[in-house]
Formats: C-alpha cells, structure tokens, sequence
C-alpha cells in the first residue's frame, strides 16, 4: 500500500543535534533562499557540508531546521527529487544521504529535499521542525499538484511517531518497532 502526506502535516525530530545557525543563504531572482541554484544541486558544495540553518515559519507556527547535505551517489534512482524521503548513508560522514536503505540505514534521521538533487550533488534538505512552508516553493499548498507530497506505507495516523521504513524506496510509516528510532511525528492520518 501507498499513501501519501503532506510535510506540513508532520514534525521532524531534531535528530543531529549541534549547532544552527541563523544566517540564511543567499535568495535567488524568485526570492527563495533554500533552492537557489547557485548553491542547491550543485557538484561543488556551496556551504560546508552538515551546515545547519534555523528558519521561523510563520504558517506552521514554529522552527525548522535545514541542514546542507551531499547524496551518495549510488541510488538506484537517478536523482533526489523534492519529496523523496532520504535518510544517512552508513558507511560515509553522517551529511550523506540516500533514498533507499540499500544505500542508507533506517536513521539517524530524516532528510527531505526542497528541490531536485542530482545524484552526488549537494543541496539544501529539511531535517528537523516544522515543515519550512513559508521558505520552500515545493512545500506551499499541500493541494496544488506541483507541491511536494510525502510517501508513506499506508500505516501513519495522527498524533504517533514515525520512523523511516524501506518499502520500494523509503517512506514513512508508523513506528512499530523497538530497533528503529522515531524520526518525527505525524499530526494527520496520512490518505490513500
């Protein structure tokens, strides 16, 4: 089964821990500072990997976390598009990311990118919060169908942890077991 939910329906534990900064990267012509592609999915990193950066959302009434991250570069997909739920790759510094646990582990944490990122490539992911709807163009209008809606197994419902499950590719699902931590909380049942 496959359902999906919204990310301003969910809360994402601050997993990392560390410091947050509070300068926010520079915007683009758009005015959106997370995917500017003078420093979202590029070869070159842009920021120091791991670089965390505190946002207030005034629509979702409280802090978000985005951290700056590098994929692995051996998922099976050909990128990380916006909605994708990633998490930290095993065997490389924890600011690796991937989106299946064949190349990641279920944990530390949870990673979701605001915007497509090529495979190998760095980019800016929300990590920890609310869902930073008020900096993110793919995170706006949970309805509109160019926002990003996340996958779950089918099993996520209002007012429980969620953890990372690898069910064709990660999704989210309800914590249902002792070995796997809980990645955030989810404020809705997730739909069909």
């Amino acid at each position: 089964m496959s359902n999906t939910i919204s990310p301003n329906n969910i809360v994402l534990y601050d997993m990392i821990g560390g410091p947050v900064a509070y300068d926010i990267p520079p915007a683009d012509a758009s005015g959106w500072h997370f995917a500017n592609t003078s420093h979202h999915n590029v070869a070159t990193a842009g920021f120091t990997p791991g670089k965390r950066v505190a946002v207030w959302d005034d629509t979702n009434s409280g802090w978000s976390i985005l951290a700056y991250l590098r994929g692995t570069g051996t998922q099976t997909v050909t990128g990380i598009t916006a909605g994708v739920v990633c998490g930290h790759f095993a065997t490389y510094a924890w600011y690796y990311v991937g989106p299946t646990t064949s190349t990641c582990v279920d944990g530390p944490f949870c990673a979701i990118p605001v915007a497509t990122v090529t495979t190998t490539y760095y980019g800016w992911y929300w990590i920890a919060g609310v869902c930073p709807n008020d900096w993110v163009a793919s995170f706006q209008d949970a309805a509109s169908a160019t926002s990003t809606i996340l996958p779950t197994d089918g099993s996520v419902t209002a007012s429980n942890d969620i953890m990372l499950l690898d069910s064709s590719g990660l999704k989210l699902a309800t914590k249902n077991s002792a070995t796997v931590g809980s990645v955030g909380w989810a404020l809705v049942t997730d739909v069909a």
